[in-house]
């Protein structure tokens, strides 16, 4: 969602990384998360199909609220996470981007003792607060942010690329696939530039940029 709305901006604007860019897909995510926090649950409960949120007219929508001029406010509070992403593929060409994530720190705290396998807590996601969005209810998959991803370029090239984070990983992803894929960028030049983040960073609970 966040790069669909970025393909929607302007002619002209954001044509190599600059103030443009950072403002466009900070302003993307910020509809994207939007979206995400009233609609995406478990897929049984969802009132209509994850792929749905990346139709045409949706994300038309969504850039069309994007002020080139002006930022919205945000508020989004979060919490803190614990997460590893890493990538491979072999000489044949078989790739995986992949996620593993206990959650909080020690996730649950609870270790299994027959395999020293540390139980996590996604069902912190959950909400007490009878019809939220996330309601705590039997058989209910959580909410999440895990999110490893793979590209497929028009040429056969595979990227595999992913983050931890929280709500910083599809920012950060964001970043890196605008300035290899538009902007031409090595990608150790991509992964070495200065980011940013929408919210929190590692041990700071901020809603600032």
């Amino acid at each position: 969602m966040i790069l669909g709305q970025f393909m929607r901006r302007p002619a002209g604007v954001a044509t190599g990384e600059d103030a443009d860019t950072v403002h466009w897909l900070v302003e993307a995510t910020k509809q994207a998360f939007k979206v995400r926090n009233q609609s995406v649950r478990d897929p049984a409960l969802m009132a209509e199909p994850t792929q749905s949120l990346l139709e045409n007219s949706r994300l038309d929508a969504l850039a069309e609220k994007i002020d080139s001029e002006h930022a919205s406010p945000w508020g989004e509070a979060t919490s803190p996470a614990d997460t590893t992403w890493f990538g491979a593929i072999d000489a044949e060409g078989r790739s995986v981007s992949c996620i593993q994530s206990i959650y909080h720190e020690f996730g649950s705290g609870i270790v299994l003792p027959n395999t020293g396998v540390c139980w996590q807590n996604r069902g912190a996601s959950f909400s007490l607060q009878p019809g939220h969005p996330l309601e705590l209810t039997p058989k209910t998959l959580p909410f999440h942010t895990l999110c490893p991803s793979m590209a497929h370029f028009d040429d056969g090239r595979r990227m595999v690329f992913g983050t931890m984070g929280g709500d910083g990983q599809p920012q950060t992803q964001a970043i890196l696939f605008t300035r290899y894929a538009d902007y031409q960028q090595l990608l150790q030049q991509a992964v070495a530039a200065p980011r940013w983040v929408l919210g929190r960073t590692w041990g700071d609970h901020s809603d600032n940029l």
